[in-house]
């Protein structure tokens, strides 16, 4: 699934990553994504693409009563080794492409072995990412650590106690 939703333009793929080293079968992964940002499903965008999910999780060509609206992301890698990314609905092969810019709008990030990169406010963190939209997001992280910062000094002196 990370895959499907990278945010990366252009991820390396070997003959490694296909079902023993066969690359006459295509790779292809289809990720349905549901609560869609506004700007994905307008029109101009995905909007005459979108396709609906029902609760017991069966797709429809259409989102109609009972079904949420929903993207299908297809990432395809043939024998080129060259990932393409589509927007695809149910009975459909081929769909529209979806770029890295696109797919970074759907919020999807993976956070790596370097844990304490992505969990602070800096460039390309995950928390970055979730926040790199909201003006307001500068002001709110600032008055939070002022808090913690006065929650330290108000709380009363630590005592070692005898039993020690």
């Amino acid at each position: 699934m990370g895959l499907a939703l990278s945010r990366s333009y252009n991820p390396q793929f070997t003959d490694a990553d296909f079902y023993k080293c066969d690359t006459s079968t295509p790779i292809a992964i289809d990720v349905v994504i549901a609560a869609l940002p506004d700007q994905l499903i307008q029109e101009g965008t995905f909007g005459k693409d979108r396709s609906g999910i029902r609760p017991d999780g069966t797709l429809e060509h259409d989102p109609v009563d009972g079904a949420e609206e929903c993207l299908i992301v297809r990432l395809k890698v043939d024998d080129t080794l060259e990932p393409t990314w589509q927007i695809v609905r149910p009975g459909e092969d081929d769909g529209r492409a979806i770029s890295a810019t696109q797919r970074q709008r759907l919020g999807f990030f993976r956070v790596g072995e370097y844990i304490d990169l992505h969990l602070r406010w800096a460039r390309a963190s995950a928390l970055a990412g979730m926040t790199e939209n909201r003006s307001d997001a500068t002001s709110v992280i600032l008055d939070a650590q002022r808090k913690a910062r006065q929650a330290v000094f108000d709380a009363p002196p630590h005592r070692a106690s005898a039993d020690c």
